[in-house]
C-alpha cells in the first residue's frame, strides 16, 4: 500500500512538470479590493492593461468566488477551508485584536515544504500577529517581507487607530522583514516596493528547487494615503493633481508631511487616488511576471492572480450588485485568472464554479502531494486544464449567527441558484430585522441579481436552506 502511494505521488508530480525534474513553481498574487469592473475583460476602459494582457494569455476564471472580506479570504485560500468553519467569518482581524488564524489548520506553505518547496511571502499578512505562533514565518514561510495588519500609509508604512485623527509621530509603524521591523526601501510607493522585493527573491532563487511565492498586495485597500509617484500624477493631468493635492507644492521634493493628510476615506478625490493605485499595481504585477520570464522560472510555473474580495466602491464592481462585506456578487465574485505554460488551451474563459478554497488541494496535487480529506476545497486542475467534469457543484459562502444580538446570515450557491438567508452584510454590522430575510437569484441568467425569485422557487429555497442547516450541524458537531 505504501509503495502504491509513493508511486501515485511520483506519477502526479511527473504529469505537471515541464522539465520533468521537479514540480512547478507556484506564484499567488492577491490584489486587495480589486473589483469586477477594474479589469479589462469586464470593462474595456479599465486602466489595468497589463493584467488584461496576461489574463488573455492564460485562462480567465469567470465564476471564481471569494469571501467578502480580507482575513476570511486569506484564511480560506491558505487552508482550503471555508472561513466560517474556522471562526473567521465575521470580518477582518482588526489592529491589536488578540486573535489569529488557528494553528490547528495547516497552510499551503507548510504542506508544500513536504515536497521540497522554498516558500516566501511578500505583502499583507492580515491573519494575526498578537502571538508569535500566528506569524507567517511560524506558518510555513521561509521568509516574510510586508505588513502584519490590514493597511498602512502607502509611503510611510504608518497607520492610526481609525477612531482618532492621529498626526505625525502619534502613528504606529508596520513593515517587517521576517520578524523584525525594517526600514528597507525608505518611502518607496507600496506596490513598487513589493514588486522590487519579489524581483530580488526571483533573482536569488535556485531554479533547481520548486518555489512557492505568495504576494498579497496591500493595494487597492483604503485609506488611499500616500502621495503617488510623479509619473502617475502626470498621467492623470494637472486638473486631477490640483484637486487632489491643492495644498501641496507639486514641484517640490517628497516630504513626509505630504502623507499626514489622514482621513478615514482617504484624500478629497479618492476615486482618482484609487485609479493611480490600480495603475501602479498593474505595472507591479507586470514586473513580477516579466521577471519570472527573464529568470526562466516562468517555463515551469503556475501563476494565480486574484482579488481577495469585491471592491469597497460599488462602481468598481459594476454591473454586479453589492460591494465587499456583502454576499451579493459584487462582494464575492472575484476577478481572477490563471497563467501558466502548463495550460493546454490558453486564451479563453473558464465558466466552471471555483472557490478560493479549491487552490489548496489543486496546488498540493501539482506538487505531487495528497490533500487532507476534510477540506472544503476540491482539486480543479483537470477541470480547468483538460475540460474534465467540475467536481465543484456547491459553495457555502457563509454561515454566521449572533444569538445575543439576534442576527443571522447564511448564503449558499448550488448550480445556477444562490440563496441569501438573513443579513446581506457581514454580522459586524448588526441588522436583526433582516434575520428572516430570504433572497434567491438565478446568477446564471441574472448575474446582477436584479430579480429575487424566492417566491417563485419555494422548493429550491427549501432545499438550499437544508444544505445550510446540515452544514451548520456538521461544523458544530466537529466542535
Amino acid at each position: 500500500m505504501k509503495a502504491g502511494c509513493l508511486l501515485l505521488t511520483s506519477l502526479l508530480t511527473a504529469v505537471f512538470q515541464v522539465s520533468g525534474k521537479q514540480p512547478p513553481h507556484i506564484i499567488v498574487i492577491v490584489i486587495d479590493d480589486l473589483g469586477w469592473n477594474d479589469v479589462p475583460w469586464n470593462n474595456p476602459d479599465s486602466l489595468a492593461v497589463n493584467i488584461g494582457f496576461n489574463a488573455r494569455q492564460g485562462v480567465i476564471l469567470d465564476r471564481h468566488y471569494v469571501h467578502p472580506k480580507c482575513s476570511p479570504s486569506r484564511a480560506a485560500l491558505l487552508t482550503g477551508r471555508y472561513a466560517w468553519t474556522m471562526g473567521r467569518q465575521r470580518g477582518a482581524i482588526e489592529r491589536f485584536q488578540p486573535t489569529g488564524l488557528s494553528t490547528k489548520y495547516a497552510l499551503i506553505p507548510e504542506r508544500l515544504k513536504e515536497a521540497g518547496y522554498v516558500t516566501h511571502a511578500v505583502g499583507k499578512w492580515h491573519l494575526g500577529y498578537c502571538n508569535e505562533k500566528f506569524l507567517p514565518t511560524r506558518r510555513g514561510f521561509d521568509t516574510f517581507f510586508g505588513i502584519y495588519q490590514q493597511s498602512v500609509n502607502y509611503r510611510t508604512r504608518e497607520s492610526a487607530c481609525p477612531s482618532f485623527k492621529f498626526r505625525g509621530k502619534m502613528m504606529g509603524y508596520d513593515l517587517r522583514r521576517n520578524e523584525s521591523v525594517t526600514y528597507d526601501y525608505g518611502k518607496l510607493y507600496s506596490p513598487i516596493m513589493y514588486a522590487q522585493e519579489v524581483k530580488s527573491i526571483l533573482n536569488k532563487h535556485d531554479p533547481s528547487k520548486p518555489l512557492f511565492l505568495y504576494v498579497p498586495f496591500m493595494a487597492l485597500h483604503t485609506p488611499h494615503v500616500g502621495r503617488p509617484p510623479g509619473r502617475y500624477l502626470r498621467m492623470f493631468g494637472k486638473k486631477v493633481r490640483k484637486t487632489i493635492y491643492k495644498r501641496l507644492n507639486m514641484e517640490s521634493e517628497y516630504s513626509e508631511d505630504d502623507d499626514y493628510d489622514y482621513d478615514e476615506g482617504g484624500f478629497e478625490h479618492d476615486a482618482e487616488q484609487r485609479d493611480m493605485l490600480l495603475v501602479a499595481t498593474d505595472e507591479s504585477v507586470q514586473k513580477i511576471i516579466r521577471e519570472l520570464r527573464i529568470t526562466g522560472l516562468y517555463n515551469n510555473s503556475v501563476v494565480l492572480v486574484t482579488t481577495d474580495n469585491g471592491a469597497g466602491a460599488r462602481d468598481a464592481n459594476s454591473p454586479l450588485r453589492g460591494k465587499k462585506e456583502t454576499l451579493y456578487e459584487g462582494g464575492i465574485r472575484g476577478a481572477s485568472f490563471l497563467l501558466s505554460p502548463l495550460l493546454k488551451n490558453p486564451g479563453r474563459k473558464y465558466k466552471g464554479l471555483i472557490h478560493l478554497t479549491d487552490w489548496y488541494p489543486t496546488f498540493l496535487r501539482l506538487a505531487g502531494l495528497k490533500a487532507e480529506k476534510d477540506l472544503d476545497g476540491v482539486d480543479q486542475w483537470d477541470a480547468i486544464n483538460l475540460s474534465k467534469p467540475n467536481r465543484r457543484k456547491t459553495i457555502i459562502h457563509n454561515i454566521d449567527e449572533d444569538r445575543e444580538m439576534g442576527t443571522f446570515q447564511a448564503s449558499v450557491q448550488d448550480g445556477r441558484y444562490k440563496l441569501i438567508w438573513g443579513q446581506r452584510e457581514l454580522l459586524k454590522r448588526s441588522q436583526p430585522h433582516l434575520r428572516w430575510n430570504t433572497e434567491l437569484y438565478d446568477v446564471m441568467d441574472d448575474p446582477n441579481e436584479e430579480k429575487d425569485i424566492s417566491n417563485k422557487k419555494s422548493e429550491v429555497v427549501k432545499a438550499m436552506k437544508e444544505i445550510i442547516s446540515e452544514a451548520k450541524k456538521d461544523v458544530n458537531g466537529k466542535g
